[in-house]
């Protein structure tokens, strides 16, 4: 089964450029991808692969309801989404809303966001009643300092992130995260789950550079640590990124 998602041919200036934005996402597991993208007479169709995704807002505007660990685990995947940006792994992203996040069998997985024009959301944000849910809360999430200058970075998605997860935050537990990641303080050691070791990070960097340089292939063993060492490949890819390196991709 798949999912369709139509966009008017209007919000895309250039094809090629759009289906490489909905690509860029790859890195992170927690995308949903298009599988095809098509040209229609009016609009752009995207088709996602659909296993029962089910939004986490209704179309009138309602929560749909999660348990505590939904929660937690919702908020742990957009604090890794927040962390993929960060590196550089993923391009950042001035605006996301709740129509974007899916979830299915406890996990939970995000639409592409697109990005159109700070003059749309300033129009979207004063005219649809989309933007505001039925019980108050905000539908639509979008960085202020876009909304001022057209300007957009890695702190723009960091800042519309912890208004999720403020959202979804009930108790609090991450205040203190959702402080940083609002007044540009977060760190990538704040947003890892899992401490890693600087010593094996810097060995496998090192043999990388050597593999470089020799045309050698360097294999690690994965078995049983693919998201610890999806992290690993996250700062990796960020720091030969820095050098103007690209490997990953």
């Amino acid at each position: 089964m798949v999912l369709k998602w139509s966009i008017s041919k209007d919000f895309v200036n250039d094809f090629h450029d759009f289906v490489v934005h909905l690509n860029s996402y790859t890195y992170s597991k927690r995308f949903i991808l298009p599988i095809t993208v098509e040209r229609a007479d009016e609009s752009i169709n995207v088709f996602f692969r659909y296993s029962g995704e089910k939004h986490v807002i209704t179309p009138s505007g309602e929560l749909v309801s999660l348990s505590y660990e939904e929660r937690k685990r919702l908020i742990e995947s957009i604090l890794r989404i927040a962390k993929f940006v960060l590196l550089g792994n993923i391009p950042p992203f001035p605006a996301i809303s709740l129509f974007d996040i899916y979830t299915y069998a406890g996990e939970f997985f995000f639409r592409p966001p697109l990005i159109f024009s700070s003059e749309f959301y300033k129009q979207l944000l004063d005219s649809s009643k989309m933007v505001k849910s039925s019980d108050g809360f905000n539908c639509v999430f979008v960085d202020e300092e876009y909304l001022k200058n057209g300007i957009y970075d890695k702190n723009s998605t960091m800042r519309i992130l912890a208004e999720i997860i403020e959202l979804f935050d009930e108790n609090g537990e991450k205040a203190s995260i959702v402080s940083k990641l609002k007044n540009s303080s977060i760190t990538v050691v704040d947003l890892e789950k899992d401490m890693l070791s600087d010593d094996t990070l810097y060995r496998i960097i090192s043999e990388i550079t050597i593999a470089e340089k020799n045309y050698t292939v360097v294999q690690i063993d994965t078995e049983g640590y693919y998201r610890l060492f999806k992290d690993y490949i996250a700062r990796i890819d960020y720091h030969f990124t820095e050098k103007m390196r690209r490997y990953f991709t």
